[in-house]
């Protein structure tokens, strides 16, 4: 997204720039009364840019505007569409998939024309090339759609925006759409709290969901292509500090290249904190070359320090390059499928290889990387009958350069890199090495939100199942909690379903979420279970997990017996009520409780009789009561209900008949005779 202040004055004053408003405050709000204009567009003309746009746009000219260079991408206009390639080659187009009344019109610095809504621009004269939307009146709630025409994979990223990965090697490209951005007429931002970007259409549509009431009128929707690709270079400095890519999300794995001229036995380079040497090799005391790894967290700096040492403690000035990449997909633990290295060993010459290089295992990325002391240029290397691809061209001494190959198979041992790789001789060292994808499936936790008829519906968490009685209509929704410790979750899909009587429209969540399900729903209807595997997590090396089962319970829990007091028995306060030991059970959603009453006397007990006396309820297996004080004694019948955890129910089938008997018996003592023993 641009930020020169000439296009985004983002801090200039409402009334800057219009020393005519305020006289014409009276004027403006008669003609408003009259309809004749709406509060908020002073100014803008409609279906024409916003006022900051048409500054932006510059004057009109015939000829079609040139490729400009922003940063490290190039960026060019055609037929409409804002196309972006990065230093590295990688490519994306967008366009708004709007109608225009009018052809395109060119400007200084970019082309706009008009819509059915307002306008459309394109400026490639700002700090970065971006699309515009000008909305003259609210339109509500609407979604605004953009259409990526690309290769690469494109994926959400953790500040809102969006970026690219390249489909064949994982590498994470330089390029991404920044974050939402929506400015009034003159430039300032207005963007509401939360707004994000969303991709549908897998991943070929840029989507904006966006309720648009508070907002001004008009209003600029700015799609802002962004690129870091740069090489940092250190001129006789003792660090260099490569930028990290801006698409880079947790989970992607960082490549760190540094190359050194005059370089010793002792010299040695100090990463920051987290990083993990791959392997160094040097030619003599011309050029040295590193690589380091480190696996990425969600609070990634935009660059990293890397410090020459000689000897080790001792910070050094050298001349250097260095550059970090990034690839998603990849074993967090140990991605590394073997490094190869080779040196010239101090000669000049322009056949840099390195032999012996193999695999253990398929589908890697294996890695070329050459440093050399001069400009020299290379030919990129087959590698097991793969071109790899330039990924990074530093003809500056001391050169670096990198290239990746997907390799499908396994191979090796084989040598990368033969004939004249170096356009001129030069002294060099190389490195191969290869990533290993994550293979690892990813985790879920899932929970359940209970909406209408909470009390028909129970989950098991389990056994990630939900149970719903269709006694009474009801809905919920589903929250997932995702995990992958290697490459990182990468979405949530929640399927559609359309059965009789249950519905759920299909949703998916990119990363980072919240992983949240449309609104599951159910009627009386419904006679069939939508099943299994309703939720599937998907990591970034195309993993998945799948889960959430939803299962229809009308069935109620088996049948059961009391299993004390028994039948004709005499009982007292205190007495224990149960039932048998594992009994009542049910197969579905699992008995919730059973209820245990009685009825005085002995002509019949149903569980809604009017003298029923409650003498309690148990949760867990043995159920049992104990009968409580404080009823007569007498004859009194005894019954049961189990319910299950969706509300269905099961009555024992006939009382026990028993009497209360609290009463100790009682004993009248008499005295007959006395018998006298002796004399007095």
């Amino acid at each position: 997204m641009a930020t020169n202040e000439e296009l985004r004055p983002s801090n200039r004053p409402a009334n800057a720039g219009l020393p005519w408003l305020r006289p014409l405050v009276a004027v403006v709000a008669i003609a408003a009364a009259l309809g004749l204009v709406m509060a908020g567009r002073l100014g803008h003309e409609a279906h024409t840019p916003a006022r900051f746009l048409t500054e932006a746009l510059g004057a009109e000219r015939s000829a079609p505007l040139a490729p400009v260079r922003k940063g490290s991408a190039t960026a060019r206009i055609a037929t409409g569409r804002l196309l972006v390639e990065s230093a590295r080659r990688d490519q994306v187009g967008l366009s708004a998939r709007v109608s225009g009344s009018r052809t395109w019109e060119r400007r200084a610095n970019g082309e706009w024309r008009a819509t059915r809504f307002g306008s459309e621009a394109i400026t490639l004269g700002t700090d970065d090339p971006e699309h515009f939307l000008t909305v003259d009146r609210r339109v509500g709630v609407r979604t605004w759609t953009w259409k990526l025409e690309t290769d690469l994979h494109s994926r959400l990223l953790p500040n809102g925006g969006v970026g690219f990965v390249d489909s064949k090697t994982r590498r994470v490209t330089d390029l991404t759409i920044a974050p939402v951005a929506i400015f009034d007429s003159g430039g300032k931002d207005v963007t509401p709290a939360g707004l994000r970007w969303e991709l549908g259409g897998g991943g070929k549509t840029l989507r904006l969901n966006l309720n648009d009431e508070s907002l001004p009128e008009p209003y600029v929707i700015d799609p802002a292509f962004r690129s870091i690709g740069t090489v940092a270079a250190g001129a006789a400095a003792a660090t260099v500090a490569p930028a990290v890519p801006a698409g880079v999300v947790p989970g992607d794995q960082l490549i760190a290249f540094v190359s050194s001229t005059a370089a010793t036995a002792t010299l040695d380079v100090a990463p920051p904190a987290g990083w993990t040497l791959v392997r160094t090799d040097s030619s003599t005391t011309f050029v040295k070359l590193w690589t380091f790894r480190k696996q990425a967290t969600a609070s990634e700096p935009a660059t990293y320090t890397f410090t020459f040492q000689d000897p080790t403690g001792t910070n050094v000035n050298k001349t250097s390059r260095a550059i970090v990449a990034a690839y998603s997909g990849i074993m967090s633990s140990a991605p590394i499928d073997g490094n190869y290295g080779n040196n010239s060993a101090g000669a000049s010459n322009r056949t840099a290889n390195v032999p012996g290089v193999s695999t253990t295992g398929t589908n890697r990325i294996s890695i070329w990387t050459i440093a050399n002391s001069g400009t020299a240029t290379t030919t990129n290397p087959t590698i097991n009958a793969v071109v790899s691809a330039e990924r990074i061209d530093s003809t500056t001494a001391p050169s670096l350069e990198v290239a990746d190959a997907a390799e499908p198979t396994a191979f090796g041992p084989a040598t990368v890199g033969t004939g004249n790789v170096l356009s001129a001789a030069a002294r060099w060292a190389a490195q191969v090495f290869s990533l290993i994808p994550d293979t690892t499936a990813p985790t879920q936790t899932l929970a359940v939100t209970e909406g209408t008829n909470p009390a028909g519906q129970f989950f098991n968490s389990t056994t990630s199942t939900h149970y719903y009685n269709t006694a009474a209509v009801g809905d919920f929704t589903v929250t997932s909690t995702p995990a992958d410790a290697d490459s990182g979750v990468a979405s949530v899909a929640w399927a559609a379903l359309a059965l009789t009587g249950f519905t759920h429209t299909a949703n998916t969540d990119n990363y980072p979420g919240p992983y949240v399900s449309n609104a599951y729903a159910w009627t009386a209807a419904n006679t069939t279970s939508p099943g299994a595997n309703q939720a599937t997590v998907t990591d970034r090396n195309a993993n998945t997990v799948q889960g959430l089962t939803i299962t229809r319970d009308v069935t109620a829990p088996t049948v059961f017996t009391l299993n004390a007091p028994t039948g004709g028995a005499f009982i007292k306060d205190g007495a224990t009520v149960s039932v048998a030991a594992g009994n009542p059970t049910d197969a579905g959603a699992g008995v919730t409780n059973v209820t245990f009453r009685a009825c005085p006397g002995s002509n019949g007990c149903v569980w809604a009789d009017a003298d029923v006396i409650a003498l309690g309820a148990d949760t867990t297996d043995q159920y049992s009561v104990t009968w409580p004080a404080g009823q007569a004694d007498g004859a009194y019948q005894v019954i049961a209900r189990a319910t299950d955890n969706v509300g269905n129910v099961r009555d024992t089938a006939a009382p026990v008949n028993v009497t209360l008997d609290n009463t100790n018996p009682s004993q009248a003592l008499a005295l007959n005779s006395v018998s006298q023993i002796g004399g007095l």
